[in-house]
């Protein structure tokens, strides 16, 4: 089990709206009232999802560049929240293409838009050391201490021999893109399309130029003691006399080399598909070491056993046991999680689709659970104290034990494909991509079709008699027996809906393709548009504050949207280079998780109130109970028409405590059995005319 405690937060300059009063609770008013929006990215980074280009290590620490301009550093032997983002001044969101150091801690970054960067801090600031150029740089290395050497297209090379500080341009005599550099003792041999070669035998003052149109476009070259070995979309090829003739290594058939490194007399090369193979004689033969499964953009060797792999999404792994396993070296972002469910123990579980499970505390602790069993997982939702979880093939598991421990609750026989699940008063509901609802109840299953052909997407109910299911067309159908029968509603698009989320007070949003967002007030019978489409991209996501004024939604780009009015309005707050898949809601915080790893979280916190309730609070004692508590409502404002309930973590009204009774300025104490409620996470929800106030209580027997 692995516990890693991140504590960083990354903070996002929005100033958002809302409606939101304080009491010791949120609640509903009137006046409009800035809040502050802070973003946490609890996984897999706070520097988000990159493409990572290369690695280097100097001086004890490692240094992982890659595009948007990220450049990250960390002690070598670090841990995953270690590694942090440096600053690079106006380098803006050019991509870091190549990193190199010499020993005594002297480091160039060549970029994008032709744009030099150098370090003789260990890394700690960088400047500038050229004006940008239109040239774009492919690689860069240091051939001694003092001397290096930058490749670049059109034939162009840069040179400096003052440890990078100032560079000298050199045009050699072809158009020809030059890629990549390698040095042995003072001969230095650069490489590039259709067998291009140059070679220097002082160190790069002079050049001279020859062409081995039979080598391929050379995408990377390396030298061991005594020989260079370069890697084409021809394979791999050595040789022992500093580049004069050069021989075809023994390796398989079709190989395409796109970075090859060196160690002493070791050498290792990648593939286009993250494919390494490894020589231990100077490149004459080759064999398969291992497949990390992704595309390796940087390599950085170690030793003979130990190095450290960088390419897409973030990905940074490491290995000390020649290839045969490999570790994170930054949070793995090749989990794609696709929903929350909450604990009764005030934590978050988070779903894979895959089946891994990341347990958040509220004090943000991420732990790993026991993964759940192979499969693909859609949804899972959390019912009075246990969790269930959906495998699209049909399979329902439960935890009665806040996710430690996972049984087979129930499964569907036959072929199915599956995409949302409900349970209303122990009846369990599967809705399918072929327009099949199937009900579980009585301990047998019953399947009724809604609409052949149609890919029922999201289900939700109020209570065991009333819900509805959203899919494919902007068709909404909703129950009102508990599923025996399903009636379409009245729904003004034909766009796809892919998420909704229920209230009190017969309150539900839905949102789909076109940045469409519904409202209906009825149960699900009748629905209203609540924006004018100026959203502009598809929605995946929403998740509505129980004021149901404010809430946010997740767009199929990546991004997140707040709004206080119901998303008559709406701003971006957080802006993701993937899909964000589910959003919650507890209190004032919420929680968003996504593909490439993603776990965040924010909370809305007003800095001021215009308008308040004076001196309410609510208070329930004991809380967590055992079946017993005292509510205590003090010196409210309110004194007429209030209603007390206990609502579920669906919203759904469980016990009526009070209705629409008279109160006066004064505490009130209610002491409620409430034998009939299972161990659960629930809330004490008060309502007087447009206000309400959630109180979370907790039942635990």
């Amino acid at each position: 089990m692995k516990k890693y405690n991140q504590n960083f937060t990354s903070m996002i300059g929005q100033m958002i709206m809302t409606r939101l009063i304080i009491i010791s609770i949120i609640l509903v008013g009137i006046s409009q009232n800035l809040l502050s929006q802070q973003i946490e990215i609890l996984s897999p980074s706070k520097y988000g999802v990159w493409n990572l280009t290369d690695v280097d290590k100097s001086g004890g620490k490692d240094f992982m560049c890659g595009d948007g301009g990220l450049l990250l550093t960390g002690d070598a032997t670090a841990v995953i929240d270690l590694h942090e983002k440096v600053e690079l001044g106006d380098i803006g969101s050019e991509m870091l293409i190549d990193i190199a150091f010499n020993s005594k801690n002297n480091g160039t970054i060549v970029c994008s838009g032709g744009k030099i960067l150098s370090t003789a801090d260990n890394g700690k600031t960088w400047t500038k050391t050229v004006p940008d150029s239109t040239d774009f740089l492919t690689s860069v290395m240091y051939i001694s201490d003092d001397i290096a050497v930058i490749t670049a297209m059109n034939g162009t090379l840069y040179r400096s021999v003052n440890s990078g500080v100032a560079w000298q341009k050199i045009k050699l005599n072809t158009d020809i893109n030059i890629r990549a550099a390698a040095a042995k003792n003072s001969t230095v041999l650069v490489t590039g399309d259709i067998g291009f070669l140059a070679k220097s035998t002082d160190n790069g003052v002079t050049w001279s130029a020859s062409s081995k149109s039979y080598l391929g476009s050379i995408y990377s070259i390396a030298s061991t003691g005594n020989s260079f070995i370069l890697g084409s979309g021809s394979g791999l090829y050595y040789s022992s006399d500093d580049g004069i003739t050069w021989t075809r290594a023994s390796q398989p058939d079709g190989l395409r080399a796109k970075i090859v490194k060196a160690l002493n007399n070791d050498a290792f090369a990648v593939t286009d598909s993250g494919t390494i193979y490894r020589s231990g004689d100077g490149g004459k033969n080759w064999t398969l070491v291992s497949s990390p499964g992704y595309s390796i953009n940087g390599m950085h060797i170690l030793s003979n056993t130990t190095w450290l792999n960088v390419g897409e999404n973030s990905t940074a792994q490491i290995t000390t046991d020649n290839g045969k396993f490999y570790s994170d070296y930054l949070p793995a972002t090749n989990n794609h999680y696709a929903s929350i469910a909450p604990a009764i123990d005030g934590s978050s579980l988070v779903f894979s689709t895959l089946g891994k499970i990341i347990k958040k505390s509220a004090t943000n602790l991420l732990e790993d659970l026991s993964p759940l069993p192979s499969g693909f997982y859609r949804k899972s939702i959390l019912v009075g104290n246990s969790i269930y979880a959906l495998e699209e093939k049909g399979t329902i598991l439960v935890s009665d034990d806040n996710g430690a421990t996972w049984k087979e609750h129930v499964k569907i026989s036959g072929s199915v494909v599956c995409n949302d699940f409900a349970i209303a008063d122990n009846i369990l509901f599967v809705a399918c991509t072929n327009g099949d609802m199937y009900r579980y109840g009585n301990s047998q299953w019953t399947v009724k079709k809604i609409k052949d052909s149609l890919n029922l997407t999201t289900l939700r109910f109020f209570d065991k008699d009333f819900g509805f299911v959203c899919g494919s067309f902007g068709k909404i159908y909703f129950t009102t027996n508990s599923g025996n029968t399903w009636t379409e509603s009245s729904t003004p698009s034909t766009v796809m809906i892919t998420d909704a989320d229920v209230h009190a007070g017969n309150i539900a949003f839905a949102c789909g393709f076109k940045g469409e967002i519904f409202k209906t007030t009825d149960k699900g019978a009748s629905w209203v548009k609540t924006n004018d489409n100026s959203v502009n991209e598809n929605l995946t996501a929403i998740k509505m504050h129980s004021n149901t004024l404010s809430g946010i939604a997740a767009t199929s780009t990546g991004k997140l949207i707040y709004t206080e009015n119901a998303f008559k309005t709406w701003k971006i707050i957080f802006e993701f280079r993937g899909l964000i898949m589910d959003i919650s809601i507890t209190g004032d915080e919420f929680l968003a998780v996504g593909q490439h790893s993603l776990i965040a979280g924010g909370k809305l916190a007003p800095v001021s109130v215009e308008e308040t309730i004076t001196g309410n609070s609510i208070k329930i004692y004991p809380n967590p109970s055992t079946g017993a508590f005292t509510l205590s409502i003090q010196d409210t404002d309110v004194s007429s028409g209030i209603s007390l309930s206990i609502i579920d973590n669906l919203g759904i009204e469980k016990l009526k405590l009070v209705d629409k009774e008279n109160l006066k300025k004064s505490e009130y104490n209610f002491d409620v059995h409430s034998s009939n409620l299972p161990s659960g996470k629930y809330a004490v929800l008060l309502k007087s005319g447009k206000l309400m106030v959630a109180q979370p209580l907790v039942i635990i027997r």
